[in-house]
Parts: structure tokens; C-alpha cells; sequence
């Protein structure tokens, strides 16, 4: 059994949806965090997606970082100043025009859920957990009391680690806009939307998605698939890859590289994005910006 739910990070992302939604607002686990605890893996790190706006959140949390907060993204870190991580709270939104090849050139928040999904990048990273409607083990996020603003679930439930590696709990505790679970079921990797526009706006989307199916053993979606293949075949805007720092790009191509499972057959389409994203002649630093799309 995993013991993710006992973790600093998980305990400290729980606390900030409890505050947030005694406030009123919608709070839930985003991104490859909900992935990797439906696909029984302890992820990484916890991503908040939230109604609430960056100002409310800066002034709601003691110590916050507001370094993506023009990205509608705000790090909440735990009192205690040696805890050693933050979390992401990101509030929705949509994604403008993008330019760079790389950034949104502005956002605009949205007031659901749904509409947030649709910016992100891979089915399996659109989902959404209530990690409180597991703890009342009702599945049903209206009923939980933290929706109607009164009593909520607390951080140290006895039964907090049981609870989050109950697949059926989890899976209905999910806000699936995307089909993110039927690709989980399936091992795919699909884009969100059409595939050649989010590989358009962002060009190192086509390595994540190499890179997920990689490290999970999945198959990329037929028309995601087809997206990669065809930017690297027309290499119509190759130049504004320049702007991915060859430090970045090439630590996602190592990732890649280590996951023996399907190397083999992804190692030609693997080349051709690296290739494609590789040609530059810009050699400046990509300094990281908050995504909460999952890693």
C-alpha cells in the first residue's frame, strides 16, 4: 500500500482546499498529481485548482510567493519555515494567444472547472480530485459538508492514507471533463482538444506527451500522434523553438531516454520531436514558470 496520503505535501495541499472551500470557493487536486494516485503511484507533488482569485488567495495564506501570480498561479508554503516545498495554487482560467512558442500571453480567469480543464495539455493531466469527498466517503461532492461551508474533513483523519488508495473512492471523488479516465483505462496519451493547436502554442508539449508514454508504458493517441509527426515533417515554425533553453529541453529528453519500457518503439518518433525542437540558435535560460499541468 502507498502511503502518499501521509505525506508534508499532501497534508499541507488538503489544508489550503479546506480553507479555501470554508471560504466559499471551489478547491480540488489538478494535474499529474490526480494521475498518479489513480495509477497507484505516490506523485511527486500536490497542485491546487481553485475558484478563488490570486489577491484572495495571497491574502488568505500567511506565506505565499506571488512569482506566477500574472499566470492566475500562487505558492502557498506551510508556516513552518523549514517544511522544504510549496504548493501551487492556480486559479481557473483560460489560456490567451500564445506567441513565444512556450508561454500564454496572458490568462483569463473562468469561474468553473470545466473551462479550466480545457487549456491543459493531455487528457490523463485534465482531471480533477476532491480529496475531501474521499474523506466523507460519500463520492458525492455536493453532500460533503465542506461545500456547504460548515464542518470539513480534517488533515490526520485516522483513515486518511486507507481512503486515498481506495480506487473506487478516488475514481468517484474525479471531475472528468476530458476523458482522462477512459485514457488511463486504455494507457493513451491524448491531447486535449486539437493536437495540432496545443503543440502550436506550446512546443514542449510534444516531448511531455513522448515522455509520458514512456515512463507509462502507454501508446500516444492516434491523432496526437499524427500532430507530432506532422510538425516535424513541415517544420513550418521551427525557429520560435528557440526559445526552449537547451538546459530544459534537454533534461525532458533524458527522462525520456531512461524509461526502458517503450524506448524501443518510441526511440524514431522521440528523435523526430527532439530534432525538431532542438534546432535553435538561441541559447538563453527558460526560467520556470508555474504550470500546474502535471508533470
Amino acid at each position: 500500500m502507498l502511503t502518499m496520503a501521509g505525506t508534508e505535501q499532501f497534508e499541507a495541499a488538503l489544508k489550503i482546499i479546506e480553507t479555501l472551500r470554508a471560504r466559499g470557493y471551489e478547491a480540488y487536486l489538478a494535474g499529474g498529481c490526480v494521475r498518479d494516485l489513480l495509477l497507484g503511484r505516490a506523485p511527486a507533488d500536490y497542485d491546487v485548482a481553485t475558484s478563488a482569485t490570486p489577491e484572495v488567495v495571497l491574502e488568505m495564506f500567511p506565506r505565499t510567493f506571488a512569482v506566477g501570480a500574472h499566470f492566475g498561479v500562487v505558492l502557498v508554503s506551510p508556516e513552518a519555515e523549514d517544511a522544504g516545498f510549496v504548493t501551487e495554487v492556480a486559479t481557473f482560467r483560460s489560456d490567451l494567444s500564445y506567441s513565444d512558442g512556450r508561454h500564454p500571453d496572458g490568462v483569463r480567469y473562468t469561474k468553473t472547472a470545466e473551462e479550466d480543464v480545457q487549456r491543459r495539455d493531455f487528457a490523463i493531466n485534465g482531471l480533477l480530485l476532491d480529496p475531501l469527498s474521499v474523506l466523507s466517503g460519500s463520492g458525492d461532492r455536493e453532500s460533503h459538508p465542506s461545500c456547504k461551508n460548515k464542518d470539513s474533513a480534517r488533515v490526520g483523519h485516522p483513515d486518511l492514507n486507507e481512503r486515498m488508495n481506495d480506487r473506487t473512492l478516488l475514481r468517484d471523488a474525479v471531475l472528468d471533463y476530458v476523458g482522462g479516465l477512459a485514457d488511463l483505462d486504455a494507457g493513451v496519451v491524448r491531447a486535449i482538444g486539437r493536437a495540432e493547436k496545443r503543440f502550436e502554442e506550446d512546443h514542449l508539449r510534444m516531448l511531455r506527451g513522448v515522455r509520458f508514454a514512456a515512463r507509462f508504458g502507454f501508446e500516444l493517441e492516434a491523432e496526437t500522434k499524427r500532430a507530432i509527426r506532422l510538425r516535424d515533417r513541415t517544420g513550418a515554425r521551427r525557429s520560435r523553438s528557440a526559445n526552449l533553453s537547451r538546459r530544459r529541453r534537454g533534461a525532458r529528453y533524458s527522462r525520456a531516454a531512461r524509461s526502458e519500457r517503450v524506448w524501443v518503439r518510441s526511440a524514431v518518433l522521440l528523435r523526430a520531436v527532439w530534432l525538431h525542437v532542438w534546432r535553435s540558435g538561441h541559447y538563453g535560460e527558460d526560467a520556470r514558470q508555474p504550470s500546474c499541468a502535471g508533470a
